[in-house]
């Protein structure tokens, strides 16, 4: 029997063209990984500030829905007397090489002429968004506005008119200084249909750049504050004083660069007094010639009947 031969003791070399192919095969392994992690994260780094402007553009388009002026109608769920939060300024002015300078002012007792039964042809042009011919009549310095429905009394300016054949905006327009405070009060009487308007224009006669500031009292008591730039009116604060029929109270201040709201209010035909109210609202008045507006707009069919009383400009 032939004698059986032990391996033990007896090793193997590895094979040099193998290990080689291992170590290549790991090496190209990890370039891949480190190449696919180097892709991920520039990918999320810039992914990231993608979504951030996505989610941020939202947010503010969602708020701009959100604070998008209401309504020209005053909704009926509204019942905060006055607003006391300050309003956000509106667009400043556009740069200007030569800014325009203000008209020099010939201060007189605008509101005061009202009591001599006056509508002072040296103070006031009268104000017809309607084109019409028909001229405008001054007998001893007082305009005779009948056909605007405007006339003066003692104890104020009267404005009347039944059935209205078309819609417009009507009333006297004043020059007055850059700076002043205003004060006026309102006896509304009959507002069907009608908003009566008093502020402040950048000119006498209508136009399409007007620009300016309203102030609007509706029907139902309802208070609107609104700018007016070419023509297009945006609200930018209301409240409701619910004193229709009544008297209603307006205290402002006109400076270089705005219009304050200092205090509006009203009595009550029953007595109920809530003058006191006061409201702080701020609106750019970037125009530096300025002409005080008084007056309403109507409707077709709309009435109007309302006195304004205890006009006075001030001069600051």
């Amino acid at each position: 029997m032939p004698k059986s031969t032990s391996s033990k003791g007896k090793q193997t070399k590895p094979d040099p063209n193998i290990t080689a192919a291992r170590i290549g095969i790991i090496a190209a392994i990890l370039t891949l990984v480190g190449t696919v992690a180097t892709a991920i994260f520039g990918y999320l780094s810039v992914r990231a500030p993608i979504e951030l402007s996505i989610q941020t553009t939202q947010t503010a388009e969602a708020r701009i829905l959100t604070l998008a002026a209401p309504s020209t109608k005053l909704p009926n769920t509204i019942t905060a007397v006055a607003s006391s939060i300050a309003l956000a300024p509106t667009k400043s002015a556009p740069p200007s090489v030569n800014p325009p300078t203000a008209t020099p002012i010939n201060l007189l007792a605008i509101g005061q002429d009202f009591k001599n039964k006056c509508i002072s042809d040296k103070l006031w042009v009268p104000y017809s968004s309607l084109q019409t011919n028909q001229s405008r009549e001054s007998k001893n310095g007082c305009w005779q506005l009948v056909e605007l429905g405007l006339a003066a009394e003692t104890d104020g300016l009267l404005m009347t008119r039944q059935s209205a054949k078309e819609k417009g905006l009507f009333g006297i327009v004043a020059p007055i200084p850059e700076t002043a405070i205003i004060e006026v009060t309102i006896k509304a009487e009959k507002l069907y249909g009608s908003i009566i308007k008093f502020g402040v224009l950048s000119g006498t006669k209508p136009d399409k750049q007007m620009k300016g500031t309203f102030f609007s009292l509706y029907d139902d008591g309802g208070v609107v504050v609104s700018t007016l730039d070419n023509g297009e009116e945006t609200i930018v604060d209301q409240a409701l004083i619910p004193c229709y029929p009544g008297f209603y109270s307006f205290r402002f201040e006109i400076t270089k660069i705005r219009l304050n709201t200092i205090r509006y209010g009203g009595v009550c035909n029953d007595g109920t007094d809530i003058s006191k109210v006061v409201a702080y609202q701020s609106v750019d008045v970037y125009f530096p010639n300025r002409n005080f507006f008084v007056g309403y707009e109507t409707k077709q069919g709309s009435n109007v009947e309302a006195q304004i009383l205890n006009l006075s400009v001030q001069a600051k």
